[in-house]
């Protein structure tokens, strides 16, 4: 969203309301909080008193909470316009057209979307619907390992994986362990557990090492079963709309691979130049409240887990260990060794 959108945004608010386009002051008291700047640069350039234009703006955040139906402030301008413009896109990814009315260039869509108890209180489907009624796929696993037939015993891993997953809801797990030590098996054992209690789950791996611009359009894509969305460019934006719809979507999401954008020259849980902001969508899904969870499948954790230190924390740290001796022996029997 631009300047330019703002202000012909607030323009057909205030000729809708006064029959009046707005004047040079509003304007500048609209540039002023787009730019962050003071009141009091805006009265000097207009060579009238401070207290003037506080009331001009005053009428202005007015005017434009009756249209939104929102208190609108000076400090709140910026996140009302940026929170309606986040709906806008969840909106087309959700019916595929634009929702509601427009104003200026900008789209704005009421709030449908139901509170966070109400969407985990609803059963997940086999087959999540769209509002065309199309079916949307259940599982994505393009990017998943086959599943092995043979799995030893891990009953006790198993079980902890589910419990933090459904009885303490945990919105982000790690799955650390070295390589071969069977941390995709263990999940694609867990999936078929699990699979009943989410809409959506999906597989991907970084072993590309993809940027977060190109893993956000993709897990957006994926969610709202449509291609090709003009997203905006900016990471925090499309991080903003991800969380939408993993409020509105239930959804198990595995990261595959994540050390493959850590730096391995460095000390454990550092990111490679230009990975940086994984962080973000790391700490956006451990802080902030949704129905989903996701699962980093990784050899070594990154440094943010490590910032949850509460034990209910909703991020939890699974350190894959090796078997039992009993199973330890089995497995080499199974293999042919059989002098004890």
């Amino acid at each position: 969203m631009t300047l330019n959108e703002v202000l012909r945004f607030v323009d057909d608010i205030v000729f809708d309301k006064t029959g009046k386009h707005l004047d040079s002051l509003q304007k500048a008291i609209l540039r002023a909080t787009w730019q962050g700047e003071k009141y009091s640069k805006v009265a000097k350039e207009y060579r009238c008193t401070k207290f003037h234009v506080g009331n001009v703006a005053s009428n202005l955040w007015k005017l434009i909470s009756q249209e939104l139906n929102e208190k609108i402030r000076k400090s709140n301008f910026l996140a009302a316009m940026e929170r309606y413009q986040i709906s806008n896109f969840s909106s087309i990814l959700n019916f595929g057209r634009q929702s509601n009315y427009v104003k200026g260039n900008i789209n704005l869509c009421t709030d449908n979307t139901n509170s966070l108890e109400e969407t985990q209180s609803k059963s997940p489907t086999k087959q999540t619907i769209n509002e065309n009624k199309t079916p949307l796929p259940k599982l994505d696993l393009r990017d998943a390992p086959n599943i092995k037939k043979t799995f030893y015993d891990r009953s006790t891993e198993l079980t902890t994986l589910k419990t933090w997953i459904l009885k303490h809801h945990c919105r982000l797990i790690t799955i650390s362990g070295i390589s071969g030590i069977g941390k995709s098996t263990i999940i694609r054992h867990l999936i078929p557990q699990i699979e009943s209690n989410f809409d959506r789950i999906i597989w991907r791996t970084l072993r590309t090492s993809p940027p977060l611009n190109l893993t956000l359009k993709n897990l957006i894509e994926t969610i709202s079963n449509v291609t090709e969305i003009n997203l905006p460019n900016n990471t925090d934006t499309q991080l903003s709309i991800l969380i939408e719809k993993l409020r509105e979507i239930r959804c198990l999401i595995i990261l595959d691979d994540l050390q493959k954008i850590l730096n391995s020259e460095q000390l454990v849980g550092n990111y490679k130049p230009g990975y940086e902001n994984y962080g973000n969508l790391l700490k956006i899904i451990g802080e902030l409240p949704h129905n989903s969870c996701l699962i980093l499948n990784t050899w070594e954790p990154p440094l943010e887990i490590f910032n949850f230190t509460d034990k209910d924390s909703p991020v939890r740290l699974f350190q894959l260990t090796g078997l039992t001796e009993k199973v330890g022996r089995k497995m080499l029997k199974n293999q042919g060794l059989l002098d004890e």
